[in-house]
This record gives structure tokens, sequence and C-alpha cells, in this order.
């Protein structure tokens, strides 16, 4: 890094010239998660926000009079104490050489703060990351990339990035790369024109064109088939795409960012994974450690899981001391969204035999190896998942399968089902795939049955 160039430069009092040498240094690959990388990225944000500040204040020439002197930021970024009892942390280590001083910024420090309370964590590796990428989230025009396992908890720091973001207020899109075949992966996130494949009567839109003026999160995008990634290297270079069927480009203001949990860098190595779109996406790399990196952290899971989960149920649970114990030192080797999982159905099941506890001998009886997450072949898996939300199911609230699993099949099935066809050969074959009427389509049951389901999100999420 060229840190010392710039030191010189604005001693020498040559601001412009310091300016334009950080934000050529900017435009370069930071990994957030590596200690040195990390510290020279935040050394060049805030020499960044001094050095505009200063300018924008003086109407000094190139290279006025005198030295201007530059403060240095020494070792790694401590971020805020956050006002929670759970949470310990320092207040950032800098050392000045001179009366220039960096302010901090307010809004980075409240994003700090905000990304940590998020990623419910302790883990002070990764909470060093969580004050890096704060600094990020504005630099719109360059990816942010996750890396970590599955249920790591990737998708949802995406998420809560757009939702602090400027862009907070538009979509949030998300596509999984594992999720969809690759017949229909291309129109599913670039688009398709009216005829443009067998069965298309109207135009597709796509992921990219639906994420307009938001944020776009394309996870597992080693699974995308080449063609799909070369498409994307032209997206992040130029901001335009080809929807299947169209010879003149689209253009689409979104924010990328992309989701992997395999080491994309030993991919490109083995020839596996295009070097131009690995330089064009490692912008800003964050690694999301796993759950048994980060033990300290289970409590602290473990009570927002309970929190809310009490908070939709008339009868509260707990936590056996010794249960808690087994849970803290278990491995989860699907992370996050695998204790979510086992929590519920384990809560489930003390429900069914009459106790509010979660004993260590019940969780023995069906200990978290035996439940797999988010396989497809895991049917019972969903069996167990369909039996929570059987027993959690009240009368007044109407008839479990045409109230609740009718509306949740019918919008799967025309939100997400067949991104290929259109609406109107969905409407026609609801009969036939779903045994739900599609006839008179705005008056059909499939449409009658649609329009419940954001009432039952709400009242179950």
């Amino acid at each position: 890094m060229g840190i010392n160039k710039i030191v010189n430069l604005i001693q020498q009092g040559s601001l412009q010239e310091a300016f334009k040498e950080i934000e050529d240094q900017l435009t370069g690959s930071f990994n957030l998660s590596e200690s040195v990388s990390r510290q020279d990225y935040i050394a060049l944000k805030k020499l960044r926000r001094s050095v505009k500040s200063f300018l924008s204040k003086s109407k000094k020439s190139k290279r006025g009079k005198g030295q201007i002197p530059v403060i240095r930021v020494i070792g790694r970024l401590i971020p805020p104490s956050i006002n929670y009892p759970w949470l310990i942390g320092q207040e950032s280590q800098l050392s000045a050489s001179s009366p220039f001083n960096v302010q901090e910024d307010p809004i980075i420090k409240k994003r700090e703060a905000a990304l940590i309370q998020i990623a419910n964590t302790q883990h002070q590796p990764f909470k060093e990351d969580l004050a890096a990428l704060a600094y990020a989230i504005d630099e719109e025009d360059i990816p942010i990339l996750f890396f970590g396992e599955v249920g790591a908890g990737k998708t949802f720091l995406a998420k809560e990035i757009h939702k602090i973001s400027k862009r907070k207020n538009l979509k949030f899109v998300t596509v999984n790369c594992a999720g969809i075949n690759e017949t229909n992966i291309f129109a599913n996130l670039f688009g398709a024109e009216k005829g443009s494949f067998t069965g298309s009567i109207g135009e597709l839109k796509g992921m990219i064109r639906e994420a307009e003026g938001g944020t776009l999160f394309i996870d597992e995008i080693d699974k995308a088939p080449k063609e799909i990634r070369y498409h994307l290297m032209t997206f992040i270079d130029t901001k335009e795409f080809y929807p299947l069927g169209r010879s003149t480009p689209r253009k689409a203001n979104v924010r990328l960012i992309v989701g992997t949990n395999r080491d994309l860098k030993l991919l490109v190595q083995k020839g596996e994974f295009e070097e131009d779109l690995f330089s064009r996406i490692i912008g800003r790399m964050v690694y999301v450690p796993p759950l048994r990196q980060r033990s300290e952290d289970i409590p602290l899971f473990i009570n927002t899981i309970i929190n809310e989960y009490n908070g939709k149920n008339k009868i509260p649970v707990a936590i056996e001391k010794e249960a808690l114990a087994y849970l803290i030192n278990y491995s989860w080797p699907q992370n996050v969204r695998q204790l979510n999982y086992y929590l519920l159905l384990r809560f489930g099941d003390c429900k069914r035999v009459g106790t509010n506890v979660l004993t260590l001998d019940l969780i023995k009886q069906k200990p978290p190896e035996t439940i797999a997450v988010n396989s497809s072949n895991d049917f019972s898996g969903f069996e167990e998942m369909m039996k929570i939300y059987l027993q959690k199911w009240e009368t007044e609230n109407g008839k479990y399968l045409s109230d609740f699993v009718e509306p949740v099949v019918a919008k799967i099935y025309l939100e997400d089902y067949g991104p290929h066809l259109n609406q109107s050969k969905k409407y026609e074959e609801a009969s036939k795939i779903l045994g739900m009427s599609g006839e008179r389509r705005a008056d059909s049951t499939l449409y009658k049955q649609y329009l419940k389901y954001e009432e039952i999100k709400k009242k179950f999420s």
C-alpha cells in the first residue's frame, strides 16, 4: 500500500494529489477479514474523509505554504462499545503525529454499532470485520463478497446492509444460483423478451430489473453456469445486460452483493472460476465465521430465538442450564440456520409432551445431528416443520389446509415456480399441477388463496 506516499503528499501540502491517490487506492480490492488489508482500508477511508473536509474548507493552492500534518491510524480498529449488557468493546486506538486530527464519522460509528448488534456477536475478529464493513456500505460501485459456510448468515447480513444503506427504501432481491436450474437461470436473472422461448407469451422482467434502485444479492455465485458468469462481468463493468431475445442492452442501477461458501481463489487456481470475474467481485471481501468458531455467540442467538418464540406463543419456553451447555458445545455444522431450526423443532416437542422447559434429556432423545437442514431430500425435516406450524395453529385463524398451506403454495407457485412461464400459462395449468383452480384468473381460487399469503406471513414471521 502507498499510505506513506499519501502522507508525504499531505505533509507537502499537495492535498489534491493526495486525494486523487487515496481515490485510486480505494478502487483496489481489500480483504476486510485480513488484519493488514483491513487496517489499510480503514486508514485510507479516514484519510479520505479528513482530506476532503480540509479541501472543502480551504481555498489554498495545490502547494500552499507550510506543511499539513496528518494523523496516522495504528493497530487494528476496535469498534466502539455498544450500550448492551452482553457486549464488551473498546474504543478505537488512534495515534496522532500532529494536531491534524481525524474526526470519527458519526454515520460510520452508527453503522458499526448497528452491524455488530445485527450480527449478534461478541467474537472480536468478526466485530473488527464488521467495523470495517461499515465504511464500505456507501461504496455502491464496488461489490461486497461474503465468504462463509452454508447457514452462517450471508443472506441475512446482505439484507441488513441494504436496510442501513441509502437504498433501504427500495427493493432487496436475492438470487440463489444453486436453487435455479441451468435452463431457467438466465431468464430469471437477466429477463426475457416476449416470444424469446417456447411457451413465452409475455415479457419476463428478471431479477436485475426487479432490483432497480435497490440491492441485488447473488448467492452461491460459483454454482452459476459459465455463460451467466460471463454476462455478470459485463454487468459489473457497465451496468448493462442483455435479456434473452433482446439485441440491445438494458441498464440497471443496483448495488451488488455476492455470496459463496467456497474458496473462489482456490477455484481460480484450479481453473474452475474465472479470474476476471473474481477480480471484479472481491472488491470488499468479508469472511462470515461459522458458529463453531464463535461459540460465545451461541447464547446470544438462543436468547434471540427464545424471545421471538415466546413473543408469539402463549406459554413461554425456557432451557435447562445443562441443556444450554450442550448446545454451546455442539459444533453446529449448518450454523445459525441449523440452531434456529433445531430449537423451533424442540420447542414444539416440549409443547407436545406438556413441558415448557427444554432439558438435556429431551435433547439427547433427538440430538441436533439427527436433523438435517435445507436438504431437498430431507422429507422428515419438512414433515417436522409442517408439524411445528400445525401445533402453533389456532382455530380462530381458520382451517390449517385452506387458510395456511394453500396460500403458501399459491404464493410459491405464482411468484417462484417456473420463472420461464408466463402468468397466463400458470393460471391455465394450476388445476392440473396444484389441484387448485385458476379459471377466471382474478376471481379464481388460486388468486384468492394467494391474497391470503401476506396476512399469514405477518402472523408467523
